[in-house]
């Protein structure tokens, strides 16, 4: 080989790298507007929140010594009961789902059947 066909290939070598690197770079400010764009919707969503934030802080609990046993007992035997009644809904759901599982039929593709 003479010595000026290695510099055509050197040249195309450093032109393809060239041409790789120029269509890494549009994809990748492509990608990087998309981003763009989603980020000012998070900004939006983010801002209509943090206007309703003193609505979404929770009311300070009163102290329990200040109150006295017997309303403290009173909320904590509601307490009791109302996780009672959700773990007891949470068991019936279960075994609902668990009969669905026995008895449905395969062919049938709709929900809550279908995964």
């Amino acid at each position: 080989m003479t010595w000026w066909s290695w510099i055509v290939i050197w040249a195309v070598l450093v032109l393809a790298m060239l041409g790789m690197y120029a269509l890494l770079g549009w994809r990748l400010f492509k990608k990087a507007s998309v981003i763009l764009g989603e980020l000012s919707q998070l900004g939006a969503q983010v801002g209509s929140i943090q206007d309703n934030v003193e609505n979404l802080t929770p009311e300070p609990s009163d102290n329990a010594i200040l109150l006295g046993y017997a309303q403290m007992h009173h909320r904590r035997d509601a307490h009791r009961r109302r996780r009672a009644e959700e773990k007891e809904l949470r068991r019936e759901k279960r075994l609902e789902r668990g009969k669905l599982l026995i008895t449905s039929d395969y062919t049938q593709r709709t929900w809550p059947h279908a995964r």
